[in-house]
């Protein structure tokens, strides 16, 4: 299958499928049949073994999609965001490819990343944004580029996440971690979502009994300004606000 997926024999992996081969094996060097395929920009293979369950199997995600953005390698990038490959995934300093596009001021990437669901709202080991990043570069057109993504991301955040019938009760998970210390697996505590964000936090306090934080931000470090942004289930990060810009 490997074989048959790295030289694009479309006829091949259809047989392969239907005698039931395994799709997902590994060869030696850890690469699965569909990775073989988009690495060679086989699409027709890579659309054959995605729809019979075939996986990228690629160890971490955000390492392998921040090497191709340094490789401003935009075919394979595309074709492994096609691939179902996440958008948002980070490497060991918590950077999405959209840091690193923004930093070295790669404009196609970036709109390639950003049409693919990458988040402007990220935030990396030392709390920075691809909006920051872009402006430390100074790309006049990559920073509107961001900050245009920034209002659409944050618009279209409270539209799909806000509270959807007036009356409607909403929980949340608030932890007392840093949603940047992955390893951090402090107390939890599950809330009804108040109406204003004061309470919340104030409640959030009280149960966890932190006395310090004064914020609570989503997963992706971003900073809730209301609880209409708020969505059922969603996991919240109670911290200092200071902290954010470490």
């Amino acid at each position: 299958m490997h074989l048959a997926a790295s030289k694009g024999h479309g006829d091949i992996a259809v047989f392969l499928i239907q005698r039931g081969v395994e799709i997902n094996a590994r060869d030696k060097f850890g690469s699965t049949a569909l990775l073989e395929a988009v690495k060679n920009g086989h699409d027709h293979v890579a659309s054959l073994l995605m729809e019979a369950g075939a996986l990228l199997g690629i160890d971490n995600d955000g390492t392998c999609l921040c090497e191709v953005v340094a490789k401003r390698d935009l075919d394979y990038l595309r074709r492994l965001l096609d691939s179902g490959i996440n958008p948002n995934s980070k490497n060991y300093d918590f950077r999405t490819p959209l840091h690193l596009a923004a930093s070295e001021g790669l404009f196609p990437i970036s709109v390639l990343l950003l049409e693919a669901g990458a988040s402007v709202f990220a935030v990396d080991r030392w709390g920075r944004t691809p909006l920051d990043e872009a402006r430390v570069g100074g790309n006049k057109n990559l920073i509107k580029l961001l900050e245009d993504a920034q209002g659409s991301q944050l618009s279209e955040f409270s539209t799909n996440f806000g509270k959807q019938d007036e009356g409607q009760r909403v929980r949340c998970t608030v932890l007392a971690s840093d949603p940047r210390d992955l390893k951090d697996e402090r107390s939890r505590v599950v809330l009804w979502v108040p109406q204003s964000l004061d309470e919340l936090i104030n409640t959030a306090k009280a149960q966890l009994r932190v006395s310090s934080a004064n914020c609570v931000v989503s997963e992706d470090g971003a900073k809730i300004l209301d609880t209409d942004m708020i969505s059922d289930g969603q996991k919240l990060f109670l911290v200092r606000e200071s902290t954010l810009s470490l």
